[in-house]
């Protein structure tokens, strides 16, 4: 069975480049928009072996940040790896979401992000699989 990801991000452009660079890799990916089709997707879809994360969500129900919605992915996908990505990178930005509970973290403004982001995911997966079989679980 091809690893299981989650997209969340608000801007379509970005979620079709992150789904096509991930599906033409072998990975089985879900993309939601908003916290709330991310939260549904986390209920109904997992599990998940990795969710791609938009540090900054603009919705109906508000704007969400990363480490907002970190807890929730924590709770409902508990053996997920979690990889944050923005366009507006700041070392405390970086700090904070480790500290939530991300995995790893990313900016999309590189040139080498549809280069990256495939090994990174792979890697993030690998992680949660070797997790899994020695019954760990967290982001």
């Amino acid at each position: 069975m091809n690893p299981k990801i989650l997209l969340i991000d608000d801007d379509r452009a970005v979620l079709t480049v992150y789904e096509e660079t991930l599906a033409e890799v072998g990975f089985s990916v879900v993309a939601c928009r908003t916290r709330e089709e991310a939260e549904g997707a986390l209920d109904r879809d997992g599990p998940w072996d990795v969710v791609i994360l938009d540090e900054k969500l603009r919705g109906p129900g508000g704007p969400a940040t990363a480490t907002d919605l970190l807890p929730v992915i924590a709770a409902k996908a508990p053996g997920a790896r979690t990889i944050v990505i923005t366009g507006f990178a700041t070392p405390t930005l970086a700090r904070s979401a480790v500290a939530a509970g991300a995995w790893d973290y990313l900016t999309k403004d590189s040139d080498l992000l549809t280069v990256l982001l495939p090994l990174r995911v792979q890697h993030a997966v690998e992680a949660a699989n070797e997790a899994r079989l020695r019954g760990v679980t967290g982001t």
